[in-house]
């Protein structure tokens, strides 16, 4: 049987074109993640972050730099925020090293 490694769900660009993602009959359809520990996948490409959480999945290595893409976060306070000085606060504690240390260990590059 034909083997497919799929985005996750969450992950897949949906500007993908269907054929791409959509399977043909008798495809096997899994996740990178879930897929790889399992055996029906030698390799996947994933975010880091996406994959520590699996038991089983064995982190390789991030991509060479010229190929490798990075996802960046923001943050911002809603006008109607119920609290807005502890949304701050938060904000503020999320560009701490104490935080930093944390991204790193789940797999993201605070920068």
């Amino acid at each position: 049987m034909p083997t497919r490694i799929l985005p996750d769900r969450h992950t897949r660009n949906p500007a993908t074109p269907s054929h791409i993602t959509a399977g043909r009959p008798g495809t096997k359809r899994f996740t990178c993640c879930g897929g790889c520990p399992n055996g029906d996948a030698e390799i996947g490409f994933t975010q880091i972050s996406e994959i520590l959480p699996y038991a089983g999945a064995e982190v390789a290595g991030p991509l060479p730099a010229e190929i490798q893409l990075y996802t960046s976060f923001s943050t911002g306070i809603g006008a109607k925020a119920n609290d807005p000085g502890a949304a701050k606060a938060f904000v503020e504690f999320m560009a701490t090293p104490s935080a930093a240390a944390v991204l790193k260990a789940k797999g993201l590059d605070p920068r």
